[in-house]
Parts: C-alpha cells; sequence; structure tokens
C-alpha cells in the first residue's frame, strides 16, 4: 500500500421516507410545489426508488413520471419525465428547472392538464439517511475484488450513488479512491462509465464486481 494513502474505510446506510408536508392533487399543483421543494425531496424520487422495498416493478423511473401516468393518465408527460436522468445535471436545481420546463410545456399544450384532479395525491418525501462504520476496509485497489461481492446494498448505494452529490466531481467513492494510486486509469475509466440509473442495485453489484474480476484476472 502507498503510506500515504488511507485505507478506503466501507459504510453502510439505511434511507428514511420523511414527510415534507407538500403534496399535489394536480399536474399544476405538482409544477407550483416544485418551485420551491427542498433538493432532497427530489433526489428521494428519484433515487429512493432503489432502497425502497417494492414488490412491483414501476413502469416509469421516477416518482414524478409513474405519478402522471397512473394519477393523471398522461402517458405523453410520463414518458417525457421519465427519460430524464439526475446524473445528467450538474445539480439537483439544473433538474428542478428541467423538470419544471417540461411540465409548463405541458401544460400550456394540454390545459385539460389543469382540471385533472388525481384520486391519490403526489406526497412529497425526502431523504432522510442514517450512515454506519463497519468496520472493514480495503487497504489496496485489489483489494475490491473480495469486498465488492460482500457489500450489503446499502453500503452499494452509499459509495456508488449517494457519493454523486458529497463528492466534488460528482462521482462515486470507488473510483475517486483508486485515483489516488498511480496506474489504474482503465480500471477508473470502466467504473465511472457505469450508469446507474436504470440497474437494481442487484445488477448493479454484479456489474461491478464483473469489471473488478475482468481487471485483476
Amino acid at each position: 500500500m502507498e503510506s500515504n494513502i488511507l485505507p478506503f474505510e466501507i459504510k453502510d446506510c439505511s434511507i428514511l421516507s420523511i414527510a415534507t408536508g407538500k403534496h399535489a392533487l394536480n399536474t399544476k399543483e405538482l409544477f407550483t410545489q416544485l418551485l420551491n421543494i427542498d433538493t432532497d425531496s427530489i433526489y428521494y424520487h428519484f433515487w429512493g426508488k432503489l432502497l425502497r422495498t417494492s414488490f412491483s416493478t414501476p413502469e416509469f423511473n421516477n416518482d414524478f413520471a409513474q405519478w402522471i401516468a397512473e394519477q393523471i393518465h398522461d402517458k405523453a408527460l410520463a414518458e417525457k419525465l421519465s427519460v430524464l436522468q439526475p446524473q445528467d445535471f450538474g445539480s439537483i436545481d439544473d433538474l428542478r428547472q428541467e423538470l419544471l420546463d417540461i411540465i409548463q410545456n405541458s401544460l400550456e399544450q394540454n390545459t385539460v392538464l389543469l382540471y385533472t384532479n388525481a384520486q391519490e395525491p403526489f406526497y412529497f418525501l425526502k431523504l432522510g439517511m442514517v450512515v454506519f462504520n463497519t468496520t472493514k476496509i480495503v487497504n489496496e485497489p485489489r483489494g475490491f475484488l473480495d469486498a465488492i461481492d460482500e457489500l450489503s446494498y446499502g453500503s452499494l448505494y452509499f459509495h456508488f450513488i449517494d457519493a454523486r452529490r458529497r463528492t466534488p466531481n460528482h462521482r462515486d467513492d470507488f473510483s475517486n479512491w483508486i485515483a489516488l494510486f498511480d496506474g489504474y486509469e482503465e480500471l477508473i475509466d470502466m467504473i465511472i462509465n457505469i450508469d446507474p440509473f436504470f440497474l437494481p442495485l442487484s445488477k448493479l453489484k454484479e456489474k461491478i464486481s464483473k469489471i473488478f474480476n475482468m481487471y485483476f484476472k
């Protein structure tokens, strides 16, 4: 191990769904609430799905699109919202603006939306996270060969997904730590090119594990 690099400390986390007290009954109200809702709420409604227990697979990739489809029955707007990938935006506020632009355009083109109320309101929740120390460490990049397979989904979420909003370069913790070592540029490129948004955590874990196995074996 290079002497000046601290070990990678594996953490675990669980997420909490916290009520904001805000809700929307139709698309116009959704637009109005999105103007000022906490960024943690927007983040939750895009990424929270990965750690929520569900017995069904939603048709759309974020909670806003799913609600528009199920409750407002506007599939065209739902599909426009569903293609948004949060990792394509520099900040949650940039993502918020794109949401607002899409919804505003739809409201201007289809005024029926203004008067279509849902049977079930959209309740704005926000993310609460409890982070745990696992006492597990990795001393060198090769150590991830075994460590990845033993990661809990909470650890995977914390280090590979939540890291993107914590780190200055919006990257995962694994590639940022490996970048402290010389000579791992190819491995880092393979890791940062993984798109986690459309993958359940089980498939994401398999993909990362496969990359480490391909690189080191």
